[in-house]
């Protein structure tokens, strides 16, 4: 990875895994990068038929981090929240219409 950094006159050590400029150390932040809903559920899904003893460390296990530079970290981190909000969205509307479910079995 010869080159500059993209933010300082410095030696790059990493590339940033979303615009893949060049980035010297001080500017290199690691994080997680973020997982789409459908792909996330992808896995479970293909996990659990698949290979149904693995789905816990599937689950459990942390991801590998990747460098990101400045800017980009903000975006994956926005994009990581939005993913949650979406997640706590389906998890939030399944548990309702599971209680409206057992209300209206209930009920009748």
């Amino acid at each position: 990875m010869p080159g500059t950094c993209a933010y300082c006159a410095g030696d790059a050590a990493e590339t940033c895994s979303m615009c893949q400029k060049p980035i010297c150390t001080d500017h290199t932040q690691k994080a997680l990068p973020y997982l789409r809903l459908g792909e996330f559920l992808g896995t479970i899904f293909r996990t659990l038929f698949r290979a149904p003893g693995t789905l816990r460390a599937v689950l459990t296990e942390p991801g590998e981090e990747e460098p990101f530079c400045p800017a980009c970290t903000e975006v994956n981190s926005r994009c990581r929240v939005q993913e949650q909000r979406k997640f706590f969205y389906l998890l939030l509307g399944l548990a309702l219409l599971a209680a409206l479910i057992i209300y209206l079995i209930v009920r009748f």
